[in-house]
This record gives C-alpha cells, sequence and structure tokens, in this order.
C-alpha cells in the first residue's frame, strides 16, 4: 500500500528502486546506501555521461548531479564549490575519489 510509503526527501536517487521494493515486499526491507555504493554509481553516471556526451560537456554536466548524490554527507558544501571550479575530466574524477575515501574513513 503506498499510503504507508514512508516520506521521501525530492533528492533521493533510488526512490523508483525502493518503491518497488515496497510493492514486492515491505517497507522495512529497503535499505540505506553504503558511502562505497554512492561512489560507484556516480562514477557509473559519470562515465555513461562521458561515453554519451564525451569528456568536455560530461564534466560541465555531471555537477549539477553531484549534489544530489552528496546531499546529506559530511562537507558536501565544500566538495560541491570544488567541483563547480573543474574542467578537467582526470581533475574531477580525482576529487570524487578523494572526497568519498575521507568520507569512510572519517
Amino acid at each position: 500500500d503506498l499510503h504507508s510509503f514512508p516520506t521521501r526527501r525530492s533528492s533521493d536517487l533510488w526512490i523508483f528502486q525502493d518503491i518497488i521494493t515496497t510493492l514486492n515486499s515491505d517497507v522495512s526491507t529497503i535499505k540505506h546506501r553504503s558511502i562505497n555504493e554512492i561512489k560507484d554509481i556516480l562514477k557509473k553516471h559519470l562515465t555513461l555521461m562521458i561515453e554519451y556526451k564525451g569528456a568536455n560537456i560530461a564534466v560541465k554536466e555531471i555537477r549539477k548531479h553531484v549534489a544530489w548524490y552528496v546531499h546529506g554527507l559530511k562537507n558536501c558544501t565544500k566538495f560541491k564549490l570544488a567541483i563547480y571550479k573543474i574542467t578537467d575530466i582526470d581533475e574531477l574524477i580525482n576529487e570524487i575519489e578523494v572526497y568519498f575515501s575521507q568520507q569512510i574513513e572519517g
């Protein structure tokens, strides 16, 4: 029953997966994503954007998506500000790796 589905933030990237899980079983089976899972999905998203649009456009367009991926994580504002200044794909990937490794460590 969708009326029992918990209230969700508009920034929840996995809402559709969670709706399917709820319809097929129980709200209690919805899992929270790990830092590594969020990083892997973000990197996959970036890879697909690079393949589809090329590196130059992907670097610019992924910026707005990064905000949704890191919403609620520690130091996300500082990370987003750094990402918005990056124009090189290798620098962007490095910044993502550094940020998420800090999330895991700290």
